[in-house]
């Protein structure tokens, strides 16, 4: 796909998918809560679809020696969520996924499920896929230590299931905890549902049975907002309008309305929409930023300063390496193909100062929706950007090429 140099003085309205990571929270809460609650507005991601197609099949399936498949195809959330709701699921299951999923991170989550009783083993290769799990109907201990360091997905994995722990569950962390407003996310949805919740930076205590008799309506994606911000950010007087983002948002990546202040970028809550507008000039000669608890946001921001040939150093990486693909790498070498100098020191990504960059070759996406949607931002101020593989963004977000057109309008 080759993209035109976007406008620099739109005005228009922006449809955002829901946020797939509170569907899916809620889809597998509302599993463990035999479907009691009426979820609107889910995600119409691939993910999210791959998510619910899942769960209607694990009902279906009549316990006996056969095992049943269970293919998580490339969805990380979905093979942490669904490892450890299986565990709880009376029946034996194979959990498998395609050839990236199969060598990121679940080790963490299978030595937990141990330690709480499940009976999990892996097929072939340790730490690897598949997994085989027989289902028990409740785990037989309710404390253990977890390593935080690749994934808060274990932990929000355990969180879920808390209507399976009879004697509420306790969790203390070792390492370091990366992405923590995700797990917060967990905890703010079972809150929710009158699950008490106690926090602390290392240990975390949880008691209750959910119960919810209402509906719950998915807010907007901040994630996939980081885009339109970015194109408002190289705009001269763009502006996009979005409905159904919160001002107090659970959603960590909302840090995204103070990080683009220093770009220019001024965003108004209403009580229907946020408006988001170029004010002003970018204000910095220098990025730095640590997205240890934001990964997601981490190639919008490094394709932000190098369109704007702005230095910067990003750190807190490390969990890019273990996404759809090696993130990290993939960023720091397409970058350099087009002449945004850059280099990777350990977890950290630095951008230099550069000339004029050249989009003479097309940019590699490496099946990563976050790639693809990522480097677009160029043509908020290139023309005749091409990606490869545009279609690899239906994983989150399946009208972006769409939204994107629509910066060319007045």
């Amino acid at each position: 796909m080759i993209l035109n140099k976007c406008s620099s003085h739109f005005y228009t309205k922006i449809d955002l998918p829901a946020s797939k990571s509170l569907s899916n929270r809620w889809l597998v809460l509302n599993a463990c809560m035999n479907s009691i609650i009426t979820l609107k507005n889910l995600s119409k991601s691939a993910d999210t679809a791959l998510m619910q197609s899942l769960l209607g099949k694990i009902p279906q399936s009549i316990p006996s020696e056969n095992p049943v498949e269970i293919d998580c195809k490339n969805a990380g959330t979905v093979l942490r969520f669904l490892t450890a709701y299986l565990s709880v699921t009376p029946g034996k299951w194979i959990v498998r996924g395609d050839e990236r999923l199969s060598v990121r991170p679940i080790a963490g989550l299978v030595d937990a499920l141990k330690t709480l009783g499940a009976e999990i083993s892996y097929v072939n290769q340790s730490e690897r896929l598949p997994l085989m799990i027989t289902g028990i109907s409740e785990f037989t201990h309710s404390r253990l230590k977890l390593d935080m360091q690749k994934s808060s997905q274990f932990a929000s994995a355990l969180m879920l299931m808390i209507s399976k722990f009879p004697n509420g569950l306790q969790m203390d962390f070792e390492g370091e905890v990366i992405s923590k407003p995700y797990m917060e996310m967990t905890a703010k949805i079972l809150e929710q549902c009158g699950v008490e919740v106690s926090c602390r930076e290392k240990h975390i205590t949880l008691k209750g049975t959910p119960t919810y008799s209402s509906e719950i309506f998915m807010e907007s994606d901040w994630s996939a907002a980081s885009y339109f911000y970015a194109f408002v950010a190289l705009s001269q007087t763009g502006t996009v309008e979005i409905e159904n983002l919160c001002s107090k948002s659970i959603q960590g990546d909302s840090i995204l309305v103070k990080w683009f202040e220093k770009f220019g970028v001024e965003t108004t809550f209403t009580s229907a929409k946020v408006i988001i507008k170029k004010v002003s000039k970018p204000l910095l000669s220098k990025l730095e930023l640590d997205f240890t608890d934001y990964p997601d946001l981490a190639q919008t921001m490094a394709v932000v300063s190098a369109t704007l040939n702005i230095p910067a150093r990003l750190t807190g990486l490390s969990s890019l390496r273990d996404k759809e693909t090696d993130r990290l790498q993939a960023l720091s070498q397409e970058l350099n193909q087009i002449g945004a100098k850059n280099s990777i020191e350990e977890n950290s990504l630095i951008l230099y100062e550069h000339g004029e960059l050249n989009f003479s070759k097309p940019i590699k996406t490496y099946n990563d929706h976050r790639m693809a949607m990522a480097f677009s931002i160029f043509s908020g101020l290139y023309d005749q950007v091409e990606i490869l593989q545009p279609e690899v963004v239906s994983k989150s977000f399946p009208d972006f090429w769409t939204q994107i057109d629509k910066l060319n309008s007045y």
